[in-house]
């Protein structure tokens, strides 16, 4: 998480929102190959056939600007990465335990790591308005951790990651609103191809849990 952060902070310097969080969406397919592999959580022919549907929606919704060959391109790849290893991590060792014990474990270490990196490089903020915002975030972040360990230890890891491709839905809305960024034809292809297949695979993955 440490390593996911710290990336994707430098991604949101150099990318545009809704790009960063469509390379971010490899993520599902990274958790559901682990999950498949070592947890034996095998995907039905046609949730697989559905999952990479929706992944070739995210990839078609991709702008230009992320298709350029460029080394910066490794900061928004490795998020997705870690954040896939996190949730497998996650699945594996939460059980039956407190998902409130997993978040404190990863919180308190992610905590020591940057305020060590901090104390030596502080720079005051330019705004007091910015404190609320830093508390605005981590409360979102505990609750958002909270309700993700809870699904992943009530369902199947790749059925719940699924769900995260809300996500860019999410982004793509605050890009506008916030960034003033306008919706283009591959953005808005791409979400519908996302929304469609996301929602036929829970539909398939759900009845064959049940």
């Amino acid at each position: 998480m440490v390593t996911a952060t710290s990336f994707m902070f430098y991604s949101l310097q150099k990318f545009d929102l809704v790009d960063i969080y469509v390379v971010f969406f490899t993520a599902p397919l990274i958790v559901s190959l682990l999950s498949a592999y070592f947890l034996k959580d095998i995907l039905s022919t046609k949730g697989i056939l559905l999952m990479l549907l929706s992944f070739s929606s995210i990839v078609y919704s991709l702008g230009p600007s992320m298709r350029i060959f460029s080394l910066d391109l490794i900061f928004p790849i490795v998020p997705p990465i870690c954040w896939a290893l996190y949730q497998f991590f996650t699945k594996v060792v939460s059980g039956d335990n407190d998902p409130f014990a997993a978040i404190f474990y990863t919180s308190i270490l992610g905590a020591i790591i940057f305020s060590i990196f901090i104390f030596f490089n502080w720079v005051p903020l330019e705004k007091n308005i910015f404190w609320l915002y830093l508390v605005i975030l981590g409360v979102a972040g505990f609750v958002s951790h909270s309700l993700i360990i809870y699904a992943i230890q009530l369902s199947n890891l790749s059925f719940v990651t699924n769900f995260q491709y809300s996500q860019l839905v999410w982004s793509t809305i605050i890009n506008f609103l916030i960034f003033g960024v306008p919706f283009d034809y591959n953005k808005i292809v791409g979400v519908i191809g996302i929304i469609v297949f996301g929602i036929m695979f829970i539909r398939t993955e759900g009845k064959k849990k049940s």
